[in-house]
């Protein structure tokens, strides 16, 4: 273990200890939650409906209920063990409902491979490679789970908006995307690990999931947490792609809190600045987000309200 993992791991427990629910689960159910996410997850908004597949033990449950105290929190994870700890994680919590399935195209029984980390088991075949750069994590047998689609636990109408889809299902991201294809349109928000490498047999890879979700209008917001091998090959990272809708309103609502700034202070308006609100195109320069191993940046533009008539404003 590097300095910075240990350094990650201290944060980590901090956060963990300092918060009372997130505390009672570690001492109680030995369950810690997923604190590298709350950054992400505090940058949503407000989120009612957080769909959590691959839960394991309610790890990333832990720290999205953190997130949106007020949330619908509707967990999959197929294996038995880690699904109990999660019911009984959040048996005290009336609106998380736990159930013990993976999410994929059509319902049917099948094997999943077991990991010696139950949290890296997959239902595609776990490779050397995975093992390699994840010490810990080869295959030690199979067990047979349920899986089907997500409408099979999920009406359309119970997904209340807006609502994050979470993934984190070992190389099976495109299965699962697809067996919530006829309810995707109700996410605002969809967040999933994706690898470089292929680390599960068959695997699809972080680019083709870009792509599908791109195709169904979902582009890419953020990259997070990313991981390296030791010869800082990039070997997979957290996406958060966001719906067309959502991206949208984005930019109305941050080109309206510019021409605010504006407003209120007419000198901050260039004539060049005046020029490009009339062509309606502000640029803005997004934040730069930092992963526990990486960077990434990421720049934006403001696309002006049409309705603002740039002469309005007072010399």
């Amino acid at each position: 273990m590097t300095m910075k993992d240990l350094a990650l791991r201290v944060r980590k427990l901090t956060i963990v200890l300092a918060t009372r629910r997130l505390r009672d689960a570690l001492l109680t159910h030995g369950v810690a939650a997923s604190t590298e996410h709350g950054r992400v997850l505090r940058q949503l908004g407000e989120v009612c409906c957080v769909v959590d597949i691959g839960a394991n033990r309610g790890q990333f449950a832990l720290i999205a209920r953190a997130c949106f105290p007020f949330a619908v929190i509707v967990s999959f994870e197929p294996l038995a063990l880690p699904a109990a700890t999660c019911r009984a994680v959040f048996a005290n919590d009336a609106r998380a409902i736990s159930h013990e399935a993976a999410i994929g195209p059509e319902a049917r029984t099948t094997q999943i491979y077991v990991s010696k980390r139950d949290d890296s088991s997959s239902l595609l075949p776990i490779t050397a490679t995975q093992n390699a750069i994840f010490p810990g994590t080869a295959g030690v047998g199979t067990q047979i789970i349920t899986v089907a689609p997500l409408s099979t636990y999920l009406a359309l109408e119970a997904i209340e908006e807006p609502a994050l889809l979470k993934l984190d299902v070992q190389g099976f991201e495109l299965q699962a995307l697809i067996g919530c294809e006829d309810l995707l349109a109700r996410f605002s928000w969809v967040y999933a690990e994706c690898s470089f490498v292929e680390l599960y047999g068959g695997q699809a890879l972080a680019d083709e999931i870009i792509a599908w979700l791109y195709q169904r209008g979902f582009g890419l917001y953020g990259v997070y947490n990313m991981s390296y091998d030791v010869t800082a090959r990039a070997v997979q990272a957290d996406f958060l792609s966001k719906g067309r809708s959502q991206r949208s309103q984005r930019h109305r609502d941050r080109s309206r809190i510019a021409i605010l700034h504006i407003l209120i202070d007419p000198s901050a308006l260039t004539s060049k600045n005046k020029m490009r609100l009339a062509a309606g195109i502000m640029p803005q320069l997004n934040h730069v987000r930092e992963g526990s191993s990486g960077r990434t940046g990421q720049a934006e533009y403001l696309t002006a309200d049409t309705h603002f008539d740039p002469s309005r404003i007072r010399n």
